[in-house]
Parts: C-alpha cells; structure tokens; sequence
C-alpha cells in the first residue's frame, strides 16, 4: 500500500511595502481625478471661484496698525499693562 504525502500548505503572500504604497497613490490619484472630472461636467464655473479662493487665501490681508502703536523694538520705556 503506497502513502499519499499531504500537500505541504501554502505560504502566506507577502505584498512588498512599495507595491502597497503605490496602490495607495494610485486609489488617491484616481480619487482626485473623479472629483475634478465631476467638477469639470457639473458647474466647469467653479474652477475660476476655486482658483481666485486659493488665492486669496494665500495671501491674506494684514491687519492694518494703529497710527499710535509703539514698535516693540524701540528702546523707550513703558509701563507693564
């Protein structure tokens, strides 16, 4: 009577750490493309809103000073409020 060797059990996958980084790319990749895809089709208007908002956030106004503010680099001395 001969003896059947079991099958040995499969090893687990291994999935490189790369390979996994660059499917999360490519997921965030595909994402953004849908949501400017959906924006170009639905209301192509916006792009110019969004590019002016952009902009003015990257350069945002600066709080104008008072005429009576002392710099704080002067040498004069002043009272602790």
């Amino acid at each position: 009577m001969l003896r059947r060797n079991k099958p040995e059990p499969a090893e687990p996958v291994m999935i490189p750490d790369a390979l996994l980084g660059l499917l999360a790319l490519v997921a965030a990749g595909a994402g953004l493309a849908a949501v400017i895809s959906e924006i170009a089709l639905k209301a192509p208007d916006l792009f110019g809103a969004i590019a002016s908002d952009v902009r003015g956030m990257a350069t945002p106004e600066r709080p104008k000073s008072s005429p009576t503010a002392v710099a704080a680099n002067t040498n004069t001395w002043r009272k602790a409020a």
